[in-house]
């Protein structure tokens, strides 16, 4: 899409940016679906999912941006806890980046 839409071609490192910024608006779409905002339970799919899409959001800024601070994220979601099972939205988050860092070196490395 964006080398079909510019005009001339792109640098590599700048369409990767490109892509990266594209998918992480994406996630942030993704992060305010109303299903996880009707519960009153963190320790369900549905608002769990949501902050997992924020974390994904946020993994790929920082692909493009690596000093962006995740602290004050972070201890925001510090504050969303299941009343149920004591599930924190920092450890979920926390969890995703992880995850998301992972799949993206044995990605990396299997090329």
């Amino acid at each position: 899409f964006i080398q079909q839409k510019m005009r001339s071609n792109i640098p590599e490192a700048n369409y990767r940016e490109a892509i990266h910024m594209m998918k992480a608006q994406y996630e942030r779409q993704r992060m305010f679906t109303s299903c996880g905002w009707f519960f009153d339970d963190f320790d369900r799919i549905e608002p769990r999912n949501n902050v997992k899409y924020a974390a994904q959001s946020i993994w790929l800024a920082k692909q493009v941006y690596p000093e962006l601070d995740i602290e004050p994220i972070i201890n925001n979601l510090k504050k969303v806890s299941s009343p149920r099972t004591g599930m924190t939205a920092d450890r979920v988050f926390l969890e995703h980046l992880q995850l998301a860092h992972s799949a993206w070196v044995e990605t990396s490395s299997n090329i």
